[in-house]
């Protein structure tokens, strides 16, 4: 059950305790043996980030234009989710709340205890740090040569067990391609890596598999008349792919356009 945490928080307990039902049975009558498994969530407050960046954008050889940057971010209370057990209220369930609950999985939403999914803050400081580059190389107006990469690190260790941060990015993806004009016609072609990573979702986490695509794009325009006819294709070699975790594949898309300018 996803749930707000805008009021006074959240008490529960770790999923890990229930691997065991013998724990559950022995806190019946001695429930300080649940303390371990015990879980606290604070409401939640406004997430802070501080960030330095540093780049260059320009041209760095004849018709070689570069756009480069690296940046470091630091966050305060760094908003994620994580999945406990609790009652709806707020409040920690009583050994006899979560032995009650055990045979339905604390999916019976008549009861207050329920598996819940709550936002909350993390205490430590979460830094990311990443890097894009780009370079673009004007051979002539009818062939522009392009490509850029870019890279993503969250870094983990001050993440505690379980918690899920939505950082759903590659940490590398790169694209090539190629562009121009010739007389009426323009064109693109571009291709597209992106690293295989973990994605996680309030319903679901999972690991989504490298993936490529092939798009082509073609356009023929009638000046008189501010007029462009357009074909394209996405996907062009139809490699099924699945791009966000639980999603469909994505197969081959062809389309035809006609652009008028005002």
């Amino acid at each position: 059950m996803l749930i707000g945490n805008i009021g006074n928080g959240f008490q529960g307990y770790n999923l890990s305790l229930f691997n065991s039902p013998q724990l559950l049975a022995a806190a019946q009558t001695n429930p300080a043996v649940l303390q371990p498994y015990e879980y606290n969530a604070a409401p939640l407050k406004l997430e802070r980030v501080n960030t330095a960046e540093i780049g260059y954008k320009g041209a760095i050889l004849p018709n070689v234009y570069a756009d480069v940057s690296y940046f470091r971010s630091a966050y305060d209370g760094f908003i994620g989710a994580q999945t406990f057990v609790g009652n709806t209220d707020g409040s920690r369930p009583t050994p006899q709340q979560l032995a009650a609950g055990y045979s339905t999985a604390y999916t019976d939403q008549s009861k207050p205890t329920r598996v819940l999914y709550a936002y909350y803050n993390n205490a430590e400081q979460v830094k990311t740090q990443g890097v894009t580059a780009g370079l673009t190389y004007y051979f002539r107006k009818a062939l522009n040569i392009t490509g850029n990469y870019s890279l993503n690190v969250l870094d983990r260790s001050n993440l505690p067990e379980g918690f899920q941060t939505f950082f759903n990015a590659p940490k590398h993806k790169y694209n090539v391609g190629a562009n121009g004009q010739a007389g009426n016609f323009s064109y693109t072609v571009n291709y597209r890596w992106v690293q295989g990573h973990l994605q996680e979702m309030p319903f679901a986490t999972g690991t989504i598999r490298d993936y490529s695509t092939t798009d082509a794009y073609l356009g023929y325009t009638v000046p008189k008349f501010g007029t462009t006819f357009q074909a394209g294709i996405s996907n062009a070699f139809n490699t099924n792919n699945i791009q966000v975790f639980g999603g469909p594949q994505i197969g081959r898309l062809g389309y035809l356009g006609l652009r008028f300018d005002m």
